[in-house]
């Protein structure tokens, strides 16, 4: 179970991240860990990375508001 959790910084909303494997990609949203698109990646990972995302939601709101939020 090895992913890596990206928020890039030109995307689209809702906010969300990007979790990639070798195994494939899964967006989810930050705020309701739902699954927006998910090519490749397998049932029980996307169970445990929304589990992820939302034990870390606040930290990753923190980030997306980085680069999407104007001063």
């Amino acid at each position: 179970f090895a992913f890596r959790i990206i928020i890039r910084t030109r995307d689209h909303e809702p906010a969300h991240v990007h979790c990639k494997s070798s195994d494939g990609e899964a967006l989810i949203t930050i705020e309701d860990q739902r699954v927006i698109r998910n090519h490749g990646v397998h049932s029980g990972d996307i169970k445990r990375l929304r589990e992820f995302v939302r034990l870390n939601a606040a930290v990753l709101m923190n980030e997306w508001r980085h680069y999407y939020e104007e001063d």
